[in-house]
């Protein structure tokens, strides 16, 4: 190993087994793999194939004549105990656990099985990225963590303040936040708040700015475990329910109001006072059903969406659905009357607004020519 370490040359644990099979030595296979197997256990050897080979590889490796020849064998580096107690330090800072090692090699191993860990858990956390963008984050140090948990043993001792203050700072101020937020309150708080956006965030725009603001500044930061964002977010939703429910307990009595004020006129009507009893609980259904959703509105501006619809799409129908039922029973079966509601009429005039009372004569004649026009085509207009 000496001859071929000053030669620069590849020694081959397959190349000591054919060595040491030859004459002087005549040792046999297992006898020759044995001896290497101790060696390595007493630290004096290191395998490797194309990565360093761990405690377990090196069983799996030396038991496997096909894997021979791909396994390189070289003299272990000889490490300072101070070199040696440098990772172990590390090794606590970062992971927060003491190193099981006693040695040079097993303080190394122990290193890159905690390394090879990390990686594993901080890929599990960047594939939440989907769910949490700002979790992206950790994608470049899981891959960092992987090829560290490959490196050997000189590289971990001999380079370890290359590496050492990034990883740290990396902890510090990214990994071990993140960790904490999703092992914590912090991530049920964001999800809350997501959800508060997502059910309520047609309605933010009549809301006060300053009270919306801290629900964006959190569900936009790339850090939203920082600089006191969740709590900020946790205060705003309170205030932001509680304005909530005044105004879907105002924007519910408004479109029930509306609603009974459309049912009295059409009751008023003379085709619906024509009607049987049944006929007109026929007629109303659709007023109940508008009524009903109305008070079943968990958001203000569903309720005006609710008694919007029914002005506009449901009032028409009931018209028309009055008049053919009024119709006589003698009579053949009438085409359905077409209702248009006044809000659906096309007001052919150029004003963008109306400034005085020569505008708004202008404005009313020609809404009136609108009216008309569908009136001569037999048409009705609902109010």
């Amino acid at each position: 190993m000496e001859r071929s370490k000053n030669q620069a040359e590849r020694l081959s644990a397959d190349a000591l087994v054919r060595k040491f099979e030859g004459r002087p030595y005549g040792w046999s296979n297992w006898a020759t793999l044995t001896f290497i197997a101790r060696l390595y256990r007493l630290g004096t050897l290191e395998l490797r194939e194309k990565e360093l080979l761990s405690s377990v590889e090196v069983i799996e490796a030396l038991t496997n004549s096909r894997k021979l020849g791909g396994v390189s064998v070289r003299k272990q580096e000889v490490y300072d105990t101070s070199t040696v107690n440098a990772l172990k330090r590390f090794h606590q800072e970062l992971f927060n656990t003491q190193s099981i090692g006693t040695d040079a090699r097993s303080s190394c191993e122990a290193f890159r099985m905690a390394m090879a860990e990390e990686a594993q858990d901080l890929r599990e956390i960047a594939a939440q990225a989907a769910s949490y963008p700002f979790l992206a984050a950790v994608k470049p140090w899981a891959e960092q963590a992987e090829a560290m948990a490959k490196k050997d043993d000189g590289y971990l001792l001999n380079q370890l303040d290359s590496f050492k203050d990034s990883w740290l700072d990396a902890e510090e101020d990214l990994i071990t936040p993140l960790k904490q937020f999703l092992n914590g309150n912090q991530k049920t708080v964001f999800d809350e708040v997501r959800a508060f956006e997502l059910r309520y965030g047609d309605e933010f725009a009549d809301l006060p700015a300053e009270q919306v603001r801290p629900l964006r500044m959190l569900l936009e930061s790339d850090k939203p475990y920082a600089g006191g964002l969740i709590p900020q977010a946790k205060s705003a939703i309170v205030e932001l329910q509680k304005q909530l429910g005044e105004r879907l307990a105002a924007a519910k009595a408004k479109a029930l109001e509306e609603i009974s004020e459309q049912e009295a006129r059409l009751k008023a009507t003379a085709d619906f006072q024509k009607l049987e009893t049944s006929k007109q609980e026929q007629v109303l259904a659709a007023t109940a059903a508008a009524k009903t959703d109305v008070e079943a509105a968990s958001q203000p501006g569903r309720a005006l969406l609710r008694v919007s619809r029914y002005r506009n799409d449901e009032v028409p129908k009931q018209l028309q659905q009055m008049a053919a039922l009024a119709a006589p029973a003698d009579r053949p079966t009438p085409e359905l009357i077409k209702v248009v509601p006044a809000s659906a009429l096309k007001v052919n005039c150029p004003l963008s607004q109306i400034t005085n009372s020569q505008e708004l004569q202008q404005w009313l004649d020609a809404l009136r020519a609108s009216a008309q026009a569908e009136l001569e085509q037999g048409h009705r207009i609902s109010l």
